[in-house]
């Protein structure tokens, strides 16, 4: 146990390399990315293989924390947060695939995408302090939700022509915009005060394109548009005789207002059940409605967090394989939240290497901060900085 726990302790390189996270029941798993790691000791592949899943486990689990903190807080406080996940990962994973993995001669190598319980980790982090909402950044979101009735010819939406601006018209807009505030989104009421004039152009359909939306929305300040179309209808299930089901099937779209482009989508269902139908239907749309928000609320976050471009000119003390730059690069990510490597390249001879990244960092001074002393196997000296561009010598330590 105790070689496994220094194993994941030294291998924990690649806690970020990868967004899109799906943490609730019933959704895909397709988020949050982990990639292990594990030394071949002894010919003994299939322990490594144990140690370099749960490797992988674990930093999916640590993936699904830094979507939920600020780079910096992650950077200042790297090691408490390895050290208090590592004890039990697995009570926050709901599910989890293994997508890859490779054995390399003194290597094995793991990849898995994972559902994460954001719900316990966002508790966790809010017993240890880190995670304090601030609803001044929260994702200021405008819901454009249509309906179609069980009855209903049409479908009904607060930006047609026709429409009123008695919220109470619409439930389906009320149901989607309170599941979103449960979730701590700051929420633009088409309502309070009204934008049905400023949506005039969009007013002929209920789905507007994109860029029309992205236009309209940008007025009101939003960064996301979320766009739901639902349809009611009568559901076959028989559990009561007295007691009437409709199911509610949405569709809906997070369109990115800046970048004019939708960045993720979902598809849910729920089923109503009252002795009154009007309520059986207000009671499907309402759990339909918790259900997307669940599936793409952390997805969302995750997607409009900026990835910036940057290049490491890294001067080795001794020659490197392109494999030995790659786990360098793996290592930093330890304490650089969001670093991917995009390209890299050869400079002269074996010592230099050019590479390009991606990280969340603001600017290249944070991103010299956020080395602070380095990581585990490697001293780092960073030697100059200018725009994006870290001039960075690396003097690799030999591993026992």
């Amino acid at each position: 146990m105790r070689s496994v726990e220094c194993s994941i302790s030294v291998l924990c390189f690649c806690l970020f390399l990868c967004c899109t996270a799906a943490a609730q029941e019933k959704t895909a798993v397709d988020g949050f990315i982990g990639r292990g790691i594990a030394r071949i000791s002894g010919g003994d592949i299939s322990g490594a293989r144990q140690v370099a899943l749960a490797d992988a486990q674990l930093k999916a689990v640590i993936d699904a924390v830094n979507s939920l903190l600020p780079a910096e807080t992650f950077a200042a406080h790297s090691t408490r947060i390895i050290a208090r996940f590592s004890e039990q990962p697995d009570r926050y994973l709901q599910s989890f695939r293994v997508t890859g993995e490779n054995a390399l001669p003194d290597q094995y190598q793991v990849t898995v995408q994972a559902a994460v319980q954001i719900d316990g980790v966002r508790q966790e982090l809010s017993d240890m302090g880190l995670l304090k909402h601030d609803r001044n950044k929260a994702v200021l979101l405008l819901v454009m939700a249509a309906q179609r009735g069980l009855d209903a010819p049409e479908e009904l939406y607060w930006w047609s022509s026709d429409a009123g601006l008695d919220s109470r018209e619409f439930p389906l807009q009320q149901a989607v915009e309170a599941a979103f505030a449960d979730k701590e989104t700051r929420i633009i009421s088409p309502f309070e005060p009204p934008l049905k004039d400023a949506f005039s152009q969009a007013a002929g359909t209920p789905a507007p394109d994109t860029d029309v939306m992205c236009l309209l929305a940008a007025q009101t300040g939003a960064q996301v548009v979320v766009h739901v179309r639902a349809a009611l209808t009568r559901s076959k299930a028989k559990r009561l005789v007295s007691v009437q089901n409709v199911q509610c099937d949405i569709t809906a779209s997070a369109i990115d207002v800046q970048g004019r482009q939708v960045v993720l989508q979902a598809v849910t269902q729920a089923l109503g059940a009252h002795v009154d139908e009007a309520e059986a239907c207000r009671d499907a749309m309402q759990k339909a409605s918790r259900q997307l928000a669940d599936q793409i609320t952390e997805r969302l976050y995750q997607q409009l967090r900026q990835a910036r471009p940057y290049v490491f000119k890294l001067r080795f003390s001794r020659d490197v394989s392109p494999a030995e730059v790659r786990e360098c690069l793996l290592a930093y990510a330890q304490v650089l939240p969001g670093l991917e490597l995009t390209e890299l390249e050869q400079a002269e001879g074996r010592q230099s290497w050019t590479a390009r990244v991606t990280c969340q960092a603001d600017n290249a001074d944070i991103l010299k901060k956020m080395f602070g002393s380095g990581v585990a196997g490697y001293i780092t000296r960073i030697t100059s900085v200018r725009e994006n561009v870290l001039d960075v010598r690396i003097t690799p330590i030999k591993r026992r």
